[in-house]
Order: C-alpha cells, then sequence, then structure tokens
C-alpha cells in the first residue's frame, strides 16, 4: 500500500490533535467543570472517561470496515466527528454567564510579606 507524503501528515496531524484534546484539553477542564457547574467528582470522570467507553465500543467495528473503506475520507469524517465533540465539550463555557468567585482563600499569599 503506498502514502503519500499528504496522507501520512494528515494521519500524523490528526493523531496529534487527538492526543492533545483527550490527553491535554479534558484533564485539565475538570477542575473547571466542578467549581464552575457544581459537578461532582464521579460526573467529571464520567464526562472524561466517555471518549475511552466510545473507543472501546467502536474499535472493532471501525477496523473491520476500516480495512475496506477509502483511508483518506474515513480520516476525515473522524476528525470531524473529534471537531464536533470537543466543540460540544466546550459549549457550556460559551453558554453560560460569567464565573463568579464564591470565595477567597486566606492562605494566599499578599504583597509586602515574607519578602524575601
Amino acid at each position: 500500500m503506498h502514502y503519500s507524503s499528504n496522507t501520512c501528515f494528515q494521519k500524523a496531524f490528526y493523531i496529534f490533535n487527538s492526543g492533545f484534546v483527550v490527553n491535554g484539553i479534558t484533564n485539565v477542564n475538570t477542575t473547571s467543570l466542578e467549581r464552575r457547574f457544581g459537578l461532582s467528582s464521579s460526573q467529571v470522570s464520567l464526562v472524561a472517561s466517555s471518549y475511552d467507553i466510545a473507543a472501546g465500543l467502536l474499535t472493532v467495528p471501525i477496523t473491520y470496515f476500516g480495512a475496506f473503506a477509502h483511508q483518506p475520507r474515513m480520516l476525515s469524517v473522524a476528525a470531524l466527528i473529534m471537531a464536533l465533540g470537543s466543540l460540544l465539550m466546550s459549549l457550556p463555557h460559551f453558554t453560560t454567564g460569567l464565573y463568579q468567585l464564591k470565595e477567597v482563600s486566606s492562605d494566599q499569599c499578599t504583597t509586602g510579606k515574607n519578602d524575601v
């Protein structure tokens, strides 16, 4: 099977972005989701693990049909689905009002104290 350099670049770009979204952005947003929307840790972990659940359920059918399908087209569809999922994950931050800080911690450093 012969791959052009463009197809290899597209696959590498998709794999990088997928890893960045799944392993980076999602994990960084968990504490923000807990605080801002009042979710419990178990609810946020369900959101974070939904990717792994979906990947586990869809791996066998996708690899079976992927062996016979047009791979660049499948890569494009996968990238589109990932983009829609990322948009869906960020949607609550755009549709709600500004975050209001509820309490200020008293153990924060202040200017002028403990100067070294």
